[in-house]
């Protein structure tokens, strides 16, 4: 049931809108709906717009003549300050050195936050090729031995047969997995 308002403009194009809809046929439902979509879009854009500038308030412009220290941005951003320092070096992050020391304006800083677009660390995948061909099936941690691993385990198998069988000269006392210990 609708509330007696006084007819305007929007309240007049959503009526017709109404009848459109309840005649129209598929196809052009179809588009129709892609419409209010686009219309939709842009009235929360609007909204969040309003909202976001009145939370914001008015801004002091001294406020914006503020610098901060890469050790602030850090503790600001929570990340350490000599990333922030590399972040600087390499012209990733808007900042001003002054002799040795290094300084970021505040405003440009929360512009940059607001409209980054590409990744922190230079926006790039770079791709890391596999030591082993495509299809290798990689061996398991079972048979997978070091470099010359296979021929000590060997040597000290023989080892451990010689002193069992008495042949091994010396004064041997123990065997473990890591040779004879005397």
């Amino acid at each position: 049931m609708r509330s007696a308002a006084p007819p305007d403009a929007e309240t007049d194009s959503l009526v017709a809108l109404e009848r459109t809809a309840s005649t129209a046929e598929p196809a052009k439902l179809v588009q129709l709906l892609g419409d209010l979509e686009r219309v939709k879009a842009s009235v929360w854009q609007r909204l969040l717009l309003l909202v976001t500038t009145a939370q914001a308030g008015p801004t002091n412009p001294a406020e914006d003549l503020r610098h901060l220290t890469p050790q602030q941005v850090g503790e600001t951003l929570s990340v350490k300050a000599a990333y922030v320092h590399e972040l600087c070096r390499t012209g990733r992050i808007p900042a001003i050195k002054t002799g040795k020391y290094w300084m970021i304006p505040v405003a440009r800083l929360r512009q940059w936050l607001a409209y980054q677009d590409c990744d922190i660390d230079g926006g790039q995948k770079t791709h890391v090729p596999s030591l082993y061909p495509p299809g290798h099936r990689r061996p398991t941690s079972r048979t997978a031995l070091p470099v010359g691993a296979a021929e000590a385990r060997s040597r000290v198998a023989e080892r451990t047969a010689d002193v069992e069988r008495g042949r091994l000269e010396g004064d041997v006392t123990r065997v473990s997995r890591r040779g004879l210990h005397p």
